[in-house]
């Protein structure tokens, strides 16, 4: 599954990664895709450590950025460890910062490949974005 989750801000404007997990918990997906995560301290750890320890993940982190000293871009949260990660920056310049997870997992015999992304705004810079990732 795939969440943009805003930074953990709701629409009442409240800091509540502990809602974003209860979110989660229900859909029990086992492979999941954050965007927009702003990894700051709640429960006196990371929201990324928080958010994969309560629901018993591996977590892969891929910041776009650094806001006030704290992570800000992509998780990927998985039950399989990944056979190999790989971070892809994806910024156009003169735009915000992107970036993509790349993962790789092997739950049999074939090999599942997974890309974590948020790409920006404009076509063009949206463009630009997949065909560096093709």
């Amino acid at each position: 599954m795939s969440y943009n989750i805003h930074g953990c801000i709701g629409r009442d404007g409240a800091f509540r990664p502990d809602r974003i997990v209860d979110v989660l918990e229900s859909l029990r997906a086992d492979f999941i895709g954050l965007q927009e995560v702003e990894d700051r301290l709640f429960s006196k750890v990371r929201v990324s450590d928080y958010i994969a320890e309560r629901l018993g993940m591996n977590v892969y982190r891929g910041p776009a950025m650094s806001r006030d000293a704290v992570d800000y871009g992509n998780l990927l949260l998985t039950r399989l460890p990944a056979k190999q990660v790989i971070a892809h920056d994806l910024s156009v310049p003169g735009r915000e910062p992107r970036s993509a997870i790349e993962a790789v997992f092997q739950p049999g015999e074939a090999a599942l490949r997974l890309v974590v992304t948020h790409f920006g705004l404009a076509a063009r810079e949206r463009n630009q974005q997949l065909n560096q990732l093709a």
